[in-house]
């Protein structure tokens, strides 16, 4: 298992580094050119756009990873369980995409007090919709261990993205909406080839049954994502919300400077997914889990303390000194981030299906979050929001490995994570 792992996730590590590297890189650029209201804006709809593809979908796609590795014995079962679920997903989200772009004029003015930004918001639900059809067709290859297709794909979808989007931006002066536009077409031009390597699973099909059954494991997964998504970008939203999209997009920046440590951490977790659901039955797994998270623990506690020292200079070179409080929150958002991803490691609930465990650790966690945003904001600003998130990441992951012991025991060594953890909290404690 750990070979596997170490083999798929260095293909997906090298791929989001080439990726993300090409945005770190037009950051620069974007940040100079475009406002920093028009910026907050486009962070703002991306945002909401992710909230509406949980809630659209259902999470229709977790329920294909769950059930595809069941049917290996039955191909034409995969493709029936692969193919409903694209399906599903692409109707509800172009319905609902097609609704925002006609009522895109009155949900700008709703959002922003004008109808400046309703261009945007017409381009960001095509973005949306494309987006999760993309990620649909990824999710078919990945389950099938199709790691050098995922990764020459999402290759194209950052280069065309990037280049598109400097064309826009710099260009054609279109500014924010550029950048979506140029995105978006990036996106496209993916789903065209992924569509290609993924067609033997995609087929004209839709099972009810099926549908049904995928749906009664995913639905209360909804509620479990958007808990999570309330989680990680409820502070935007508030922020928004109490002091204006000039200040969140400063807070934008830090998130997006912060997520500089998914360039390494994204891969592992890409790998182990499909390997945890398809290996989780042999004897040796849960010990290699335990022995991976250990790393994983270790590897995210140099990454939050060298982070933590160079947010200053990182910020200054990178997007400029109009951006310079976004330095405050790069520590606590890049603990944040690291916590949020390390439930992985325990999939008790997930392989026991007990997912409404997880609605509602998740449900809890957004609710506290927004609750701590909403009295932390108004009395230390931006940075309450970053404390709040840092908090609440730590109590949701306590929750979830509390309750996941009790199905698929995972025998780390409680002494050490304790070490590591009350270390990275006295650390910010210093650093605040």
């Amino acid at each position: 298992m750990i070979k596997q792992l170490l083999k798929d996730s260095a293909f997906y590590t090298f791929c989001n580094i080439l990726t993300r590297g090409i945005g770190f890189l037009l950051l620069p650029i974007y940040t100079r050119i475009i406002p920093k209201s028009d910026y907050g804006a486009y962070d703002y709809t991306l945002v909401l756009g992710s909230l509406l593809a949980v809630v659209i979908t259902l999470e229709i796609a977790q329920s294909v990873f769950r059930f595809f590795p069941e049917e290996s014995k039955d191909k034409n079962k995969q493709i029936s369980i692969s193919s409903t679920g694209f399906w599903f997903a692409f109707v509800s989200l172009g319905l609902v995409s097609g609704l925002i772009i006609y009522f895109s004029k009155p949900i700008s003015i709703l959002l922003f007090d004008n109808d400046k930004y309703a261009l945007l918001i017409i381009a960001s639900a095509i973005y949306m919709w494309l987006n999760a059809l993309l990620t649909s067709f990824l999710n078919i290859l990945r389950i099938n261990f199709r790691t050098k297709n995922v990764v020459y794909l999402s290759l194209l979808n950052a280069t065309v993205s990037a280049a598109l989007s400097l064309v826009f931006v710099l260009y054609l002066d279109l500014g924010v909406f550029g950048l979506i536009v140029g995105q978006t077409s990036g996106t496209a031009t993916a789903c065209i080839f992924s569509l290609y390597l993924s067609r033997q699973w995609i087929k004209f099909g839709f099972s009810r049954e099926i549908l049904l059954r995928m749906l009664t494991f995913s639905f209360p997964l909804v509620f479990s994502s958007l808990g999570v998504i309330i989680l990680l970008n409820i502070d935007r939203i508030m922020i928004e919300s109490h002091l204006g999209i000039a200040t969140l997009a400063g807070y934008a920046v830090g998130v997006k400077l912060a997520s500089i440590v998914s360039f390494l951490m994204i891969g592992f977790q890409y790998a182990l997914t499909p390997l945890i659901y398809s290996k989780h039955k042999e004897v040796a797994t849960p010990a290699a889990l335990a022995k991976l998270f250990h790393y994983y623990l270790l590897m995210s506690t140099m990454l939050v303390v060298i982070l933590s020292f160079s947010s200053q200079l990182v910020v200054t070179v990178i997007v400029g000194e109009d951006y310079s409080e976004a330095a405050y929150y790069i520590p606590f958002l890049v603990a944040s981030a690291l916590m949020s991803s390390m439930y992985l490691f325990f999939p008790g609930l997930s392989i026991n299906k007990k997912t409404v465990f997880i609605a509602a650790i998740n449900l809890i966690a957004g609710g506290v979050n927004f609750i701590l945003n909403d009295i932390m904001i108004p009395i230390y600003g931006a940075i309450g929001a970053a404390y709040s998130t840092l908090f609440v990441s730590l109590m949701a992951f306590i929750l979830n490995v509390s309750f996941s012991q009790f199905y698929y025991k995972i025998p780390i060594n409680y002494f050490y994570v304790s070490c590591i953890f009350v270390s990275n909290l006295i650390f910010l404690m210093l650093f605040t």
